[in-house]
């Protein structure tokens, strides 16, 4: 089982873990077995808005 947590806001990844690890390229392993933990944490920007 994988939980799933975002913080804050925007388009941008800030930092994204997996069990408080850096998570290595954003990837979850395809073999990842058991209960897990992801953190996302955007930083606080809006996209842009075309011009």
């Amino acid at each position: 089982m994988l939980d799933m947590e975002m913080e804050g806001y925007g388009n941008e990844i800030t930092t994204i873990t997996l069990d408080d690890k850096p998570l290595a390229n954003a990837t979850i392993p395809a073999t990842l077995t058991g209960r897990h933990k992801v953190r996302i944490l955007l930083v606080g920007k809006a996209p842009r808005r075309p011009q």
